[in-house]
């Protein structure tokens, strides 16, 4: 049987954050050459990246470039070590996308993540991961959800559009 971990990863501009407690500024500094500091590093088709730092600018759709999945790469490697899992490992990611993108990108960042072979080396450690599975979900949603009385009329009148599930 395959290695498999499930993992809910929000790529939020300010901070990456896992459903396993990873938590990191979304940001990095990338280099041809190796820093002198290894601490975050993470290796990736031959580049070098310090994560965290310095923030990276706001994007609203982060499938422009791989900058939210760089930064994915790291909570997925945290999420394998608490796992205890060796050897290549399939992941199963849940990911969020704002309410007010959710209908336009859904599809789009699920294909942005769905990706096989990946190898990666972080803080010294090598990775070898296919994601095999990527599901979208609203951010917030749920708790919208439980205040939703109180804010109804006030929805209506600005003629919000709330996501349907099928």
């Amino acid at each position: 049987m395959r290695n498999r971990i499930l993992l809910g990863l929000d790529n939020g501009n300010k901070c990456t954050k896992t459903s396993e407690g990873y938590i990191s500024e979304s940001g990095f500094t990338k280099s041809n050459t190796e820093p002198i500091s290894s601490s975050n590093l993470l290796i990736y088709e031959g580049k070098f990246y310090s994560i965290g730092g310095q923030r990276l600018s706001v994007q609203m759709d982060k499938t422009i470039n791989q900058d939210a999945f760089i930064l994915s790469l790291p909570a997925i490697a945290d999420a394998i070590n608490k796992a205890q899992v060796e050897g290549e490992v399939d992941v199963i990611l849940g990911v969020g996308l704002p309410i007010v993108n959710y209908g336009i990108l859904k599809r789009k960042f699920r294909e942005y993540f769905l990706k096989r072979n990946i190898k990666f080396n972080f803080n010294k450690k090598n990775y070898a991961i296919n994601i095999v599975d990527c599901r979208t979900y609203p951010q917030g949603y749920s708790a919208l959800i439980t205040v939703f009385n109180s804010y109804k009329n006030l929805l209506c009148n600005v003629a919000v559009e709330m996501p349907v599930f099928s």
